[in-house]
């Protein structure tokens, strides 16, 4: 079977050529991610699509999909991924990982001797997602943030001549 995402599908308007504001849309959330909420860049896409090609596609009694932002989280997630925001989530969880290990295993305490003894093991985790957690920055600060964003066009409405 098909995929059956939206953008995937229609997001030229059915013409079956690229159309700039896809591009635009594209464009919107390599240049916004890592700046500006998920959230905020997939609304803000669905209201440019909305915008450029479904309302001038029915001005003209031409149906076009719908298209929100969660057509766009699950677009933008799944079939057009973004490399920061994949490298950011995998940084977030490696933190919160990091967190665990040190809240939960580093230190016990025996609670009838009173003695706190250090895990040797979970430290060495520690350390190592620490490392890892660093490459993921590095990587992130350094080739991700260095590509040069394409320079953005004005778009005009979407129409049939």
């Amino acid at each position: 079977m098909g995929c059956k995402c939206a953008l995937c599908q229609y997001g030229d308007g059915g013409s079956g050529e690229a159309h700039s504001v896809i591009q635009r849309m594209q464009e919107i959330d390599s240049q916004m991610v890592g700046k500006v909420r998920d959230d905020e860049i997939y609304s803000l896409q669905a209201d440019l699509y909305r915008t450029h090609v479904k309302e001038p596609l029915e001005r003209q009694g031409i149906e076009a999909p719908d298209v929100t932002a969660e057509t766009c989280k699950a677009h933008f997630s799944k079939h057009r991924m973004n490399m920061k925001r994949m490298v950011g989530s995998e940084i977030t969880f490696v933190n919160s990982m990091q967190k665990h290990v040190r809240r939960e295993n580093i230190l016990s305490r025996n609670n009838v001797t009173g003695r706190t003894k250090v895990d040797n093991g979970a430290i060495k985790q520690w350390i190592a997602l620490s490392k890892h957690k660093l490459d993921l920055i590095k990587y992130y600060k350094g080739p991700l943030s260095k590509e040069v964003a394409s320079k953005t066009q004005s778009i005009k409405p979407y129409s049939f001549s």
